[in-house]
């Protein structure tokens, strides 16, 4: 090895140390005399380097706190979050339906007692899931039902107030209405459903300063949201004065707070509150595109929808969902419920799932009701692996917008629901209008300003007047989009992610694998089908749909029949052999443009940042990967020591030190970034100046990880 000095890079002291020292994964000679194996210095190294040892203490704690408490050891990628957090990041999940999300969750949140959890769910239901699962845990939380009488939920507001708990669980309402009997002293704020959030900017204020920002923080974090903004338009800015701006922000975003993890958004978040997360806490809230599925999507276009329903569900049997469209009536839920009670199903409906749960697992209940939107519980959160073994979509999910003048966010969705069908003049002015609209949508209709309310009314007049007869029929033809006429407009199009999400609760994670699943659905709408098809492209390009006459069906459900058994076995520990899904891996490449470009290759990352590299994470393949750019060389040659850098004695020994500050920010966030995954890849470019950089960044990661390898991009 070639002899060389790197200037504060040792991992505990921040001195000088060896090219050898670092290649063996061990800190300078000076924290440790003599040499041990690297496993063994934690037992030996006093300073920095005892914030590693415990990082990866606590982690291997963690993870034999989640097998005693779940049944089996967490994935990989679970593992890495709990890492992240032990390394005190708020972040978003970026993970498929049925990775253990919650389950992560829940566990964290008990792991961590006698430190103080707050984990917001967007139903009742859903949140009485959760308590009942930690409970099963061995942990009693502390949660708000609506449905408790009066002065059962006094009380429970009274124990919330005083902060009498370990753990609370509540509804996004109900931190909504209640925000200021919350106490702002928690470690873990786990947001479930990161979508109930973004539907309203208060919510989002709400949830930071729960995390234990003030309002004049948000407020300043908006302003420099709004100049970053001007300046993206204007094309030019002060340097001095983004600068001064930014540091502020940095300093408040260092304040004292809770850690913040939310899931990924399933929709496309709008409100510029939104940023707020990466300003004051790192990371974007965004819709990722997410591959991995197992998951057979079969379709069939009855002449009979119901009573089709009922032969499906007698060929699939029990442990099945029904999905009707989201924009159906509970009226419709009910009637059809008794329908398939006439004959001979026994069914209930979502709301009566935690009464009669053991009857469906039991297969006393054979199937359980719902629609087939986000918003409802029986496709957001329902969480039955073992019992669960398809879903039966009665009608093409669907979603429907209003013409309404009274709620301007509505004419917004409204317009963008219909642009797809529109093309030339028409399709450039509505295009117009929603760009206006994107700006105003989210602000409530008592802030507008009077010149605001008087472009909607505009807006909305010149719409009723676009859509003449002839309008609406050419709109009808396009495949995509059904425009309705009753008491006001109505669009109609597909809800993919009422798709994606109801369908995802057919294929779970375990220790064996991804169960396999079966999406089964009945088509009553050609042109919402045409639509649905081309939206799940969004979310993946595995998704196809194939005719149920041109597949074994019998072979799909003893596939998925014998994953239902074997999920069991993994619940009591009887299954051997254990498969881990994803990989966690790190990318280290060269420019910022570079790392941006090989993450949109493999689908559609989300972002975060750390110590001023921005990562993009997306899944793809068995791995996560985080991707980052190191902004070229890290290291050059000290200009002060030596001859130029280099030490002349029986030996030519170069030192090397981090080139500037900012160089030195980057070195430690890679060290940071290394902790938290299982793989490195170094693609710097496949040229002299790339193997150096290369070379510097696995000294630099060594002693942090040594699951390094080389890798390289050619064009």
């Amino acid at each position: 090895m070639i002899p060389l000095i790197y200037k504060n890079m040792c991992p505990n002291c921040g001195g000088d140390i060896t090219s050898e020292r670092l290649a063996k994964g061990l800190v300078c000679q000076k924290c440790l005399p003599q040499e041990v194996e690297p496993s063994k210095q934690c037992e030996v190294v006093h300073g920095e380097f005892e914030k590693v040892c415990t990082l990866w203490s606590e982690a291997k704690e963690f993870e034999e706190f989640f097998g005693q408490r779940v049944g089996f050891r967490p994935r990989e990628l679970q593992l890495s979050w709990a890492k992240r957090f032990f390394l005190g990041r708020s972040f978003a999940l970026l993970a498929p339906t049925g990775i253990g999300k919650t389950t992560f969750g829940l566990t964290l949140a008990s792991f961590i007692r006698p430190k103080k959890s707050y984990l917001i769910f967007p139903t009742t239901l859903l949140a009485k899931e959760a308590a009942s699962r930690l409970q099963q845990m061995g942990q009693e939380p502390l949660l708000y039902e609506s449905s408790l009488s009066k002065r059962a939920k006094e009380e429970v507001k009274a124990k919330i107030e005083a902060g009498d708990f370990e753990i609370l669980i509540t509804t996004t309402s109900f931190l909504y209405r209640n925000f200021e009997i919350i106490p702002k002293d928690f470690e873990l704020i786990f947001v479930d459903d990161v979508d109930s959030i973004l539907k309203s900017a208060k919510n989002i204020d709400k949830v930071l300063m729960v995390a234990g920002f003030s309002q004049e923080d948000i407020q300043k974090a908006l302003e420099f949201i709004d100049y970053k903004r001007r300046i993206a338009q204007r094309g030019r800015f002060d340097p001095e004065e983004y600068e001064k701006r930014r540091q502020e922000i940095e300093k408040i975003a260092t304040k004292p707070h809770a850690k913040v993890i939310v899931s990924s958004a399933t929709a496309n978040p709008r409100s510029r509150r939104v940023h707020l997360f990466r300003e004051l806490l790192g990371f974007e809230v965004s819709r990722p595109k997410i591959t991995i599925r197992n998951i057979e999507d079969l379709y069939e276009e009855p002449k009979e929808l119901d009573t089709t329903s009922i032969e499906r569900i007698k060929e699939l049997g029990k442990g099945g969902l029904v999905f009707l469209p989201g924009n159906e009536t509970k009226e419709r839920l009910e009637e059809y419920l008794a329908y398939l009670r006439s004959n001979g199903i026994e069914a209930i409906d979502y709301e009566e799932l935690k009464v009669k749960e053991e009857e469906f697992r039991s297969g006393k209940v054979q199937v359980v009701v719902g629609f087939a939107s986000y918003r409802n519980p029986l496709a957001r959160g329902i969480d039955m692996p073992d019992t669960i073994r398809y879903a039966l979509f009665v009608g093409v999910p669907k979603m429907e917008f209003s013409l309404d003048i009274s709620k301007h966010v509505s004419l917004y969705y409204f317009l963008l629901a219909l642009l797809p069908a529109l093309e030339g003049e028409e399709a450039k002015k509505v295009r117009e209008w929603v760009e206006y609209l994107a700006k105003v949508a989210f602000i409530p209709q008592e802030r507008l300003q009077e010149r605001a309310k008087e472009r909607i009314e505009a807006i909305y007049e010149e719409l009723q007047s676009m859509l003449t007869p002839e309008m609406i029929q050419k709109i009808n033809d396009n495949p995509d989009v059904s425009l309705k006429k009753e008491d006001t407009f109505k669009v109609v199009t597909a809800d993919v992610t009422g798709y994606i999400q109801a369908s995802g609760r057919t294929s779970r994670l375990y220790v064996g694998g991804l169960t396999k699943g079966l999406a089964y659905l009945l088509v009553d709408d050609p042109k919402a089908f045409h639509s649905l098809q081309k939206k799940v492209r969004w979310f993946s390009d595995e998704i196809e749909f194939k005719r149920a006459d041109e597949v074994d069906l019998r072979a799909i459900l003893a596939q998925i029949d014998e994953d239902r058994r074997k999920l069991k076995l993994a619940l009591t520990g009887e299954l051997e052999g254990m498969q881990d899904l994803f990989t966690t891996t790190l990318v280290i490449v060269e420019s910022p443009n570079k790392a941006r470009t090989i993450a949109n290759f493999y689908g559609r990352p989300i972002m975060r940042e750390l110590g001023g590299v921005r990562v993009y994470e997306v899944a793809k393949e068995g791995r996560i990967l985080s991707i980052a750019a190191s902004k070229g060389h890290v290291y050059d040659l000290n200009k002060e020591e030596g001859f130029h850098g280099v030490l002349a004695d029986e030996k030519f020994v170069e030192i090397f030190e981090p080139i500037d500050e900012s160089k030195a920010k980057i070195a430690q966030a890679i060290r940071e970034l290394d902790l938290e995954i299982t793989q490195i890849f170094l693609a710097s470019d496949p040229d002299v100046e790339g193997e150096k950089i290369s070379y510097d960044l696995w000294l630099n990661s060594m002693p942090f990880n040594s699951s390094i390898k080389r890798a390289e991009f050619h064009e």
